[in-house]
């Protein structure tokens, strides 16, 4: 009996060891058997090159591009390749780059953010294409400024920002010479008229489209009244959080003959005291200075309170004023 039990232990444990070393044999073989398919798989993608695994797309975004994500410095950079030379914004004595670098940049990123499943539209608007006697301001050819807006926006990808420019110049034979070569490339349309005519800037911008621009940025005649004139009419024309750009500001201290294109005109008005012109009218700066002392005394009854002004004004943020330019800042 012991003996027959003893047998029955051995060949269970006979049949246990063969099964393990079947099992063992399987997995050697799966262990091959998949190493061959890998080497197989390699050698087929190796010998035809144009199939590959399939890539996740990735998402444009602003984060490769360096004048928005950077520094003035960077926005000056960029600016100075787009310009072709015939720009002085970002130069050594306007230094422009420290203003619009962290508008711009605050701007499109926010626009962008609240746009995240579609490219968000942006207008700028620039008042005075850069002509003058002759042809242009510098080297004879203006629209240096346009050419450099394109490019820095040209850096965005189209995919997450469409990127509208429209200008507006007085010179009309000047205007329409450029737009022969530049339009729609850079620009998308050059509209002509007078800055200080209220009629010709509500037909450019309702040649626009008619809808409210993200920034408006005047460097046209620099005279004191025609900056006023123009911003006083063009500045409920700008988007909330977009921003108005008064560039030299500095005829509010000096005066020289304007340029107009064709020609030299009146002169822009500046006297020492920056704050009146030769006639006793008030300069841009003045003027500027009044909106900040009404934007001052809005909140309260017993401040300084304008109340022609007050309605006018609640849209507004920002005023900062930098040495030869001044930003008016929409609130969101």
């Amino acid at each position: 009996m012991i003996d027959m039990t003893q047998m029955h232990l051995n060949h269970r444990l006979l049949f246990h060891r063969r099964q393990g070393r079947v099992r063992l044999l399987i997995v050697v073989m799966l262990v091959f058997s998949l190493s061959a398919i890998i080497t197989y798989l390699r050698l087929f993608q190796s010998c035809n090159p144009d199939i590959s695994e399939e890539e996740t797309p990735v998402q444009p975004s602003l984060s490769t591009v360096n004048w928005v994500m950077g520094s003035p410095q960077d926005f000056a950079d960029e600016f100075t390749k787009g310009c072709r030379g015939l720009s002085d914004k970002v130069d050594g004595m306007h230094n422009f780059q420290m203003m619009y670098q962290p508008q711009l940049s605050r701007l499109v990123r926010e626009r962008v953010a609240a746009s995240p499943n579609d490219p968000v539209n942006f207008r700028l608007l620039e008042i005075g294409l850069g002509c003058a006697p002759g042809g242009g301001m510098i080297s004879g050819t203006p629209g240096g400024s346009a050419f450099a807006w394109r490019h820095l926006f040209d850096l965005i990808p189209e995919s997450i920002l469409k990127f509208e420019l429209h200008i507006f110049e007085f010179d009309e034979k000047c205007a329409m010479k450029w737009a022969e070569e530049n339009v729609p490339s850079v620009a998308v349309k050059v509209h002509i008229g007078d800055a200080s005519s209220e009629e010709d800037l509500e037909r450019a911008y309702q040649e626009s489209g008619g809808e409210s621009f993200d920034v408006i940025i005047d460097d046209a005649s620099h005279i004191n009244w025609h900056q006023i004139k123009t911003l006083d009419f063009m500045l409920p024309k700008v988007k909330r959080g977009g921003f108005y750009a008064v560039e030299d500001i500095v005829s509010s201290c000096f005066g020289w003959s304007a340029n107009m294109g064709t020609h030299r005109g009146e002169v822009t008005g500046g006297t020492s005291s920056c704050m009146d012109t030769g006639d006793a009218k008030p300069t841009i700066l003045a003027h500027l200075m009044e909106y900040q002392r009404c934007l001052v005394g809005i909140g309260g009854e017993s401040g300084y309170n304008r109340t022609d002004k007050v309605e006018f004004l609640k849209e507004i943020e920002s005023i900062e004023i930098q040495s030869v330019i001044a930003v008016l800042k929409k609130r969101k």
